[in-house]
C-alpha cells in the first residue's frame, strides 16, 4: 500500500466516513468483537447499570452486551457521524424501546452530569485520545463512586508492526497505559493481556496481543 492509502486507512480507523465508512464500520465490529466482549465481561455488569462506551462504532454487539443482564441502560458516544447513524439503525428496536442513545461527542467531552455512570468501556480507541489525561478526567468525572471502566488496547509490540499506525496513532504498551493512569484520580482494580490470531487491517493474518484494563472510581 502507498503512504496515500496508508493515511486513508489511518483516518478511516480514527473515524469512518464516507462510501467506504460502512464497510469500515463492519470489518471493526467482527475484528474487535472478541476484545469488545472480554472488556464488557471484565465489568461484571449487574441489573439496573447505566453504561457508557465511548467509540463503539457500529455497536453490532450491543445485542450481546445488554443479554448479560437485566434492566440495563446504555449510551454511545462516537466521534463518528457515520458510525452513530449506522449504530442507530442497528440497534433501531433497541433505541425504539429507549433502552440505548447513541450520540456524537468531540472525541473529549461527556455531556452528561458527574456520577451518572455505573459502568463503562471503550475499546481500541486510547490510540486517538488527545490529549488522553483530559479524557480520563472526563470519565472520571462521569462515572459513580466505585464505578468502573475497561480499556482494551493493542500492544505497542503488535500494533507498531501494522503500517498505518505511523499516521496518527499513538502506541503504549501495558507500562505506559499504568504512567498514564498514575496521573488520575483512577485506580487500577485489574488488568489481563490476551492474544489472538487476526486478520489484520492490510489482510495478513497476525498474532494480536492486547490489554484490558479496568480503572475503579
Amino acid at each position: 500500500m502507498t503512504d496515500e492509502e496508508l493515511k486513508e486507512m489511518a483516518a478511516q480507523l480514527k473515524r469512518p466516513h464516507g462510501n467506504k465508512g460502512v464497510e469500515i464500520g463492519y470489518m471493526l465490529h467482527e475484528t474487535n468483537l472478541s476484545m469488545t466482549m472480554h472488556a464488557v465481561h471484565s465489568l461484571e455488569l449487574s441489573s439496573n447499570n447505566i453504561i457508557l462506551e465511548l467509540g463503539p462504532g457500529n455497536c453490532a454487539h450491543l445485542g450481546k452486551l445488554l443479554a448479560l443482564a437485566d434492566n440495563l441502560k446504555y449510551y454511545g458516544f462516537d466521534i463518528s457521524e457515520l458510525m452513530v447513524s449506522e449504530a442507530n439503525r442497528i440497534n433501531h428496536a433497541f433505541v425504539k424501546q429507549k433502552i440505548a442513545v447513541f450520540s456524537l461527542y468531540d472525541g473529549l467531552h461527556i455531556p452528561f452530569d458527574d456520577c451518572t455512570f455505573d459502568k463503562g468501556l471503550s475499546v481500541n480507541t486510547l490510540y486517538f485520545w488527545n490529549p488522553p489525561l483530559e479524557l480520563l478526567a472526563e470519565i472520571y468525572r462521569v462515572l459513580r463512586k466505585g464505578g468502573c471502566f475497561a480499556v482494551s488496547f493493542g500492544d505497542k509490540s503488535y500494533l507498531k508492526n501494522q503500517p498505518f499506525t505511523q499516521f496518527g496513532f499513538r502506541l503504549y504498551d501495558l507500562n505506559d497505559f499504568e504512567k498514564l493512569v498514575s496521573k488520575t484520580s483512577f485506580k487500577i482494580k485489574h488488568s489481563e493481556e490476551n492474544s489472538e490470531i487476526i486478520q489484520s487491517k492490510t489482510g495478513n493474518r497476525v498474532k494480536r496481543i492486547y490489554h484490558t484494563v479496568v480503572l475503579e472510581k
